[in-house]
């Protein structure tokens, strides 16, 4: 048993508010905390470890059409219905869900609001369970973005994080793959999936700097990767600059701002003792 006023205690005491913390940011981007270990969230996750043996090609001409609709002008929720209108009238048709959950994906990139992104997404994770899967490398990327959002609360599953190195070992360049499998291995991955997420991490803020939420999992990715305490105090600040540059690019109206401000008073807090 330790002291209450003992330094462990505190350091204790702020690990719970901090873990937290980022358990909100984690909810926000699409997945959560736990053990990797923890109950799946599907009935059968055999998709998650299947071949990918099919051509993509009619996958990628479903994308290219729906993103040469949005640039030409079309809302993307316009878009959006239309794809998600067709998809329930052929809820066993693959290539018509996927673009359902393509149009949904477009359209939830296009808002800022956690809330209105959920909406966009609503649906989608069940409707791509029920057409046979194709064993499609883009069908199931898409299915493993719209697994980790629907996982909030639920635990992420040992073959969802499996899939997801497996993903980027397939496309590294992948970039939307590559910072949730970063988001995903530094909050439940061991000491060296934390050194890997880190590292993903910064490959994505290299390549998308504009993109606000690459930085926050930056932040992420430094705040567990501390393992020394010749590297503690420094990761704390290399999270602390990560969130700030996060504050930067992110949009006035992005409600998870206030998260990333605790976060920096927290680990500022930290470095202070």
């Amino acid at each position: 048993m330790c002291n209450k006023n003992s330094k462990y205690a505190k350091w204790l005491n702020h690990g719970i508010v901090l873990f937290c913390l980022v358990s909100i940011q984690i909810f926000y981007q699409g997945t959560s905390i736990g053990s990797p270990v923890s109950a799946p969230i599907d009935r059968s996750l055999t998709w998650t470890m299947e071949r990918w043996t099919a051509s993509d090609t009619p996958y990628l001409k479903v994308r290219q059409e729906v993103d040469a609709a949005i640039s030409n002008g079309t809302n993307p929720d316009t878009v959006l219905q239309k794809a998600k209108a067709n998809a329930r009238q052929s809820p066993t048709n693959a290539l018509s869900v996927f673009r359902w959950a393509y149009a949904a994906e477009r359209a939830g990139a296009a808002q800022v609001r956690s809330a209105e992104k959920i909406q966009r997404w609503n649906g989608v994770y069940e409707a791509m369970a029920i057409p046979q899967s194709p064993h499609s490398y883009e069908y199931d990327r898409l299915r493993y973005l719209m697994t980790v959002r629907r996982s909030v609360g639920g635990g992420t599953s040992l073959a969802i994080y499996h899939l997801g190195k497996r993903l980027v070992q397939h496309s590294p360049n992948d970039w939307q793959i590559k910072e949730r499998v970063a988001s995903i291995l530094s909050a439940i991955g061991n000491k060296n999936d934390r050194q890997i997420a880190l590292k993903y991490a910064r490959e994505v803020c290299h390549a998308q700097p504009q993109v606000c939420f690459n930085w926050a999992t930056l932040g992420q990715a430094y705040f567990y990767a501390r393992s020394t305490k010749a590297n503690d105090k420094e990761y704390l600040k290399q999270s602390i600059a990560a969130y700030k540059k996060y504050l930067q690019v992110a949009p006035p109206e992005d409600d998870w701002r206030p998260t990333a401000k605790k976060n920096i008073h927290e680990y500022e807090k930290l470095l202070a003792e």
